[in-house]
């Protein structure tokens, strides 16, 4: 090979890797902005998630202006370090929600619970100024009952009656008003005690079913063991939620002390059992307004309260606790767990 051929034949070795060189990085410079732009495309596509994600809250924010906070609970769970019971629940009225519940379809019994829905059936088939004698149906009142120390021949309205059975808790005012209620509606002063209590109690389960209390049955106008009697706390919060609706009612059970002349000139002054309106006591609540207590020997010791916290309504029913103290006692560890947390 001549001198000036081989020459040729580098330089055309020389550009044509040359060449190969400048295709490579052509290749590369092409692949980089590829992946830049998607890199870059994603960003966008993240950060218009992000700031729709950010919009989406503050909508809600805006729009919800009262959020009900519900505290996460397990379903028939007692709560530890809280007193035991058969039953129990956490209800806000204003939202119609249980903020805790335990066992609430469970049948129990109701005790004197049952002094809320007497007085309701009451004030459907009678009016409050209406007065009734107090007579032989006293010997039907169980012996060892609370009393509101009624004697017979004495005759006082409905509504001191109701007082009788809502604060002292006393079966004789319950029996009374059931007896007389019954006879009077039915214009039959010759009902026997037991027919016009059979009579009135008709007039309760019609009730009950009119609330929505589907898992209760009475057959006594006081609450005593029976097994024919019996509801749920799922029933109880419907029938105190109800009885917050009753003005008359509603301040009945939120009065501590009660003071009052019966028709025949007879004086009586009832203090409520509920402790959690005792100014002076142990277990008092300022929020408290009221409702019921009731304890037998099948229920246990049971309470229906409510309350009023920054402007909303609250009820806690407790059933079955092993003593009086125990229900106020889990009564207020609910109320300071889900109520005012």
């Amino acid at each position: 090979m001549s001198k000036r051929r081989k020459v040729r034949t580098d330089r055309a070795a020389a550009a044509l890797g040359i060449l190969i060189l400048l295709i490579a990085v052509l290749v590369s410079c092409a692949r980089s902005c590829s992946d830049d732009g998607g890199d870059k495309k994603q960003h966008i596509k993240n950060k218009k998630a992000a700031v729709t994600h950010d919009t989406t809250e503050a909508t809600t924010e805006e729009v919800t202006t009262a959020p009900l906070v519900t505290v996460p609970h397990n379903d028939n769970e007692l709560i530890e370090g809280l007193p035991t019971c058969s039953a129990c629940a956490v209800y806000s009225v204003d939202y119609d929600t249980m903020l805790y519940e335990c066992y609430i379809d469970k049948q129990i019994a109701p005790a004197s619970l049952t002094k809320l829905l007497t007085s309701c059936t009451a004030l459907r088939y009678a009016d409050s100024d209406d007065v009734f004698t107090v007579g032989s149906e006293q010997w039907l009142v169980p012996e060892n009952s609370s009393l509101a120390l009624l004697a017979e021949g004495q005759e006082l309205t409905l509504h001191d009656l109701m007082c009788g059975m809502l604060l002292a808790s006393g079966n004789d005012a319950a029996y009374t008003t059931a007896v007389g209620v019954a006879r009077q509606y039915k214009d039959d002063p010759y009902l026997s005690d037991d027919e016009a209590v059979s009579v009135f109690c008709g007039f309760m389960n019609d009730y009950a079913a009119s609330i929505g209390m589907t898992g209760s049955s009475f057959v006594s106008p006081d609450g005593w063991d029976n097994d024919s009697q019996y509801s749920t706390v799922h029933d109880l919060i419907k029938l105190a939620a109800h009885v917050l609706t009753v003005p008359e009612l509603r301040e009945i059970v939120g009065t501590y002390c009660y003071s009052t002349n019966f028709v025949t000139g007879d004086a009586a002054e009832w203090t409520n059992s509920n402790k959690l309106l005792d100014s002076d006591g142990l277990y008092f609540c300022p929020t408290a307004i009221g409702m019921k207590t009731g304890s037998t020997a099948n229920a246990g010791s049971n309470l229906i309260s409510a309350f009023e916290e920054n402007g909303k309504t609250y009820i806690i029913v407790v059933a079955g606790c092993t003593s009086d103290d125990e229900r106020y006692e889990l009564t207020l560890g609910l109320h300071d767990r889900f109520i005012t947390q």
